[in-house]
């Protein structure tokens, strides 16, 4: 969901590159939890779903469950506009990452993101795990043809009804995350073309981005026949930009764009970016019209917020899953026998320290 919080009128067209920032994210989370993935099996010998659950769940819940808890009792003290579809209710949803299905309150709104996100955590190191390697990325490579059609299914059959949760359930918003996981996985392959290494290398290249943002602009007021044209191709065109977008990055990270991105603000702004995610949502609304919520004062709130959850509640959380992490997990990187359906190894019992 993208605000329309009191900003000048010229603003108005730019903030649907809040939708392109979640593809973006989507895109990069699926490349970097594969990658990491994929090198613990490669190094370790298995995938430990215990020890992976416990990372997510260290560098994800405590901020996410501080915001929502102090969005539902300002709520409930009836400081913020009552937005919600069934009162508080609607935030419960949420609570269960399950908001992507059933949207609720506009504070908590954007979690439809972060659902699709713990849905995806939930499923793929099972996939690689049961499916193997070579199983599990040609079904997430079928998922870029797949789920365009699932989403112009949902356009056609339901219309109206169908089009509000195109690109945010998970089976149709997906295919950016599965974007990111076939790059991860054929990213030698790719770079051994000729041809692709060629565009990667290509002075011409950062063209692509441009393209990018450019088709978001394109189909951001798209009519009904358009918008068939904008989920089905658009999407996996941009999907696919994104991709090649950071493999050129993460390539060639020493370039004019890989400095920029490595620049002291931007970096500062990444680290940040998990709450600054969460925080915006309160002060961008655009059901509020206190202090607070007038532009740009509310960029000054947003910052202030998200600095504070990071210090507060991110940093502490990690710094908790880093010292407890190697009494949990100290065998984790003993060798265990290989499954006869899989080239991953599993894990059956990750040993603890209890």
């Amino acid at each position: 969901m993208v605000p329309t919080f009191p900003a000048p009128r010229s603003l108005d067209r730019f903030l649907h590159l809040g939708y392109l920032g979640v593809r973006v994210f989507f895109v990069i989370s699926g490349y970097l939890i594969t990658s990491l993935l994929l090198k613990e099996a490669d190094t370790q010998g298995c995938i430990n779903l215990r020890k992976f659950y416990y990372r997510r769940a260290l560098r994800i819940f405590p901020p996410f469950y501080v915001f929502m808890a102090i969005v539902l009792f300002v709520c409930w003290l009836g400081l913020l506009a009552d937005v919600s579809s069934g009162g508080l209710r609607g935030m419960i949803p949420s609570l269960f990452y399950l908001s992507n299905y059933l949207p609720g309150n506009w504070y908590s709104g954007h979690s439809w993101s972060l659902s699709v996100e713990e849905q995806f955590y939930l499923l793929w190191p099972l996939m690689l795990l049961t499916l193997g390697r070579r199983r599990s990325f040609r079904l997430a490579a079928s998922t870029l043809l797949i789920i365009p059609m699932i989403r112009l299914g949902y356009l056609l059959l339901f219309h109206a009804g169908g089009a509000r949760h195109i690109g945010s359930t998970f089976e149709t918003a997906a295919d950016a995350i599965a974007t990111g996981c076939v790059l991860a996985a054929a990213r030698q392959w790719l770079q051994a073309r000729p041809g692709y290494a060629a565009i990667l290398r290509s002075k011409w290249f950062w063209i692509m981005p441009g393209c990018v943002m450019g088709l978001q602009f394109l189909f951001s007021d798209s009519i009904r026949y358009t918008y068939a044209i904008s989920i089905t191709v658009g999407y996996t065109l941009m999907n696919i930009g994104i991709a090649l977008t950071l493999d050129r990055v993460v390539t060639y990270p020493n370039d004019a764009i890989g400095r920029l991105l490595n620049s002291r603000p931007l970096v500062s702004i990444g680290i940040v970016s998990y709450s600054i995610y969460l925080w915006q949502q309160i002060f961008l609304s655009p059901y509020d019209d206190g202090f607070a919520f007038r532009f740009p004062i509310n960029l000054a709130f947003v910052a202030l917020a998200s600095t504070a959850s990071y210090f507060l509640i991110e940093r502490p959380a990690l710094r908790l899953r880093q010292r407890w992490e190697p009494r949990l997990f100290a065998s984790a990187g003993q060798q265990h026998p290989r499954t006869p359906h899989s080239n991953i190894l599993i894990d059956p019992e990750p040993a603890t320290s209890d």
